[in-house]
């Protein structure tokens, strides 16, 4: 078994990608709203940056963004504009129809089993059942905040 691996399951839409900003685009920058989306919330980056940073963590998309044409694309786009670099982008949570995002999020910890895994799950949802224990919920106005950033630090433990 390999050495411990820090994995992050980030959902996108109220993490990263927050109502405040969009609303910031759209009142400041004559940016339509549809457009904003696509431009993810800098205090949020930061945060996922420092967690990233402080943890040596491995990201896992389990956002219905990697169902779309140009989801990934536009999630790793986003990671390079914070220097989060492209080897922390691991892979994505299967998409299983008719089931929540907690039971995808289980199906990849089965799919990787051999690894010894440690996990947190920053969604602004709660649809991942008894996995509870290791979500973040974020607020879908304000994303990925300080408070939040604190938690997942305490649930990943800092180890590199």
């Amino acid at each position: 078994m390999i050495n411990k691996m820090n994995i992050i399951f980030l959902d996108i839409d109220g993490v990263l990608n927050t109502w405040r900003f969009q609303d910031y685009q759209v009142k400041h920058h004559e940016c339509d709203s549809w457009n904003a989306q696509f431009n993810f919330d800098p205090i949020c980056m930061k945060n996922l940056k420092e967690l990233i940073d402080k943890t040596n963590a491995y990201i896992v998309i389990s956002s219905s963004w990697r169902d779309t044409d140009n989801g990934i694309k536009d999630i790793c786009n986003n990671l390079k504009l914070y220097e989060i670099i492209n080897d922390r982008y691991f892979s994505s949570t299967p998409l299983l129809k008719d089931k929540t995002r907690g039971e995808e999020i289980k199906e990849w910890l089965y799919m990787f089993s051999d690894m010894d895994i440690n996990y947190v799950i920053l969604d602004d949802e709660n649809d991942i059942g008894d996995l509870e224990d290791r979500l973040v919920q974020c607020n879908d106005y304000y994303g990925f905040t300080k408070n939040e950033l604190k938690k997942a630090l305490e649930l990943l433990g800092g180890c590199k």
